[in-house]
């Protein structure tokens, strides 16, 4: 295999477009499959995905999705964490009455003030009343392609304990099937329905509220 005349060949066949590419990573490949003398060596279907697995832009763009993809996730868990903490201290702190706070303190090794804090943001957050959104339409869902869930708190409307999760389901399916995967999502999440889903112009919503 003469490198030259094939790379001279493959660029031809690019329109001279090989920015981008791993150029002798797509020779290596060629060879490997057979190229002799020609790109005509092998069959084009062959030939054009042995040039689209080597397109270094592309390969650093699926990196960054699946970087945001796994960023998303672990925020989620994150806030999730973050939420049932402070509801386990508020929840604790009551049922222990008078001390609970100093008790759960000592028994866990974080400042009075500290366990404080969380126990109050979480009787909060058991006080307040939430919603979750359901979108189906794919000009509204951040992936495009699959039916989203979050749940945003009622009275800001900043809060989200948890942020638009992709579900199971392609967008523009049955109302029927995204609710169901949305409420394994949310069920799995911690949080049960509290209504019945409505219909608004991007899906549907429901009142949800942490399950005990």
């Amino acid at each position: 295999m003469n490198r030259i005349d094939i790379a001279h060949q493959v660029s031809l066949t690019m329109d001279g477009d090989t920015d981008g590419f791993d150029l002798d990573a797509i020779l290596d490949d060629l060879n490997d499959a057979g190229v002799t003398d020609s790109v005509d060596d092998i069959d084009s279907a062959t030939y054009w995905e042995i040039i689209n697995r080597h397109h270094t832009g592309a390969q650093a763009e699926g990196k960054a999705e699946k970087a945001h993809a796994d960023y998303l996730k672990a925020e989620t868990a994150y806030k999730q964490a973050t939420v049932a903490r402070q509801v386990a201290f508020a929840q604790a702190i009551d049922a222990m009455g008078r001390g609970g706070n100093a008790i759960l303190s000592r028994k866990i090794g974080l400042a009075a003030p500290t366990v404080k804090s969380i126990a109050d943001r979480g009787r909060e957050f058991l006080a307040a009343e939430f919603t979750a959104w359901l979108t189906t339409e794919a000009a509204l869902t951040l992936n495009g392609d699959y039916c989203e869930v979050s749940i945003v708190e009622d009275t800001t409307g900043g809060t989200e304990p948890l942020p638009a999760s992709p579900l199971a389901v392609a967008v523009g399916g049955g109302d029927d099937a995204a609710q169901d995967a949305a409420e394994a999502v949310m069920s799995a999440a911690g949080w049960e329905t509290t209504g019945e889903w409505e219909q608004t112009d991007h899906g549907c919503s429901v009142k949800v509220t942490r399950a005990v």
